[in-house]
């Protein structure tokens, strides 16, 4: 059981990917809850790996590094939101963000997606 309050403007992304998809490392800058609804997809976040299934829910904080890999094709709820109070972190990362990970942003900003890990 877990106890997570998700606010009511938030953005909700599904994401539905075929097996053997991946995202390389790397950090957001808003909060994030995971809602698994299909299939079987691994989680590598901050070093501690994890298995999510339909029915599983992981949370992800802002700034923390994470990847993922489809075991299977799986399909997802992706709540991302920056809490009261946590606005200068999330500036503060998005720079971080657009300067450690130039290409992403770049292939961001252009609709590219991510089907295998590259190097910046």
């Amino acid at each position: 059981d877990i106890d997570i309050e998700i606010p009511v403007d938030c953005s909700i992304v599904w994401r539905i990917s075929g097996q053997g998809w991946q995202f390389p490392t790397h950090f957001d800058a808003v909060e994030q809850v995971i809602v698994h609804l299909w299939g079987k997809k691994k989680w590598i976040v901050d070093g501690n790996e994890y298995i999510l299934e339909a029915g599983d829910v992981l949370k992800i904080p802002m700034g923390v590094r994470h990847a993922t890999e489809n075991l299977e094709t799986s399909l997802i709820l992706n709540f991302q939101y920056v809490t009261e109070g946590q606005e200068e972190k999330n500036k503060e990362l998005r720079a971080k963000f657009e300067k450690e990970f130039p290409l992403r942003v770049k292939n961001i900003d252009n609709g590219k997606d991510f089907r295998k890990p590259f190097k910046e």
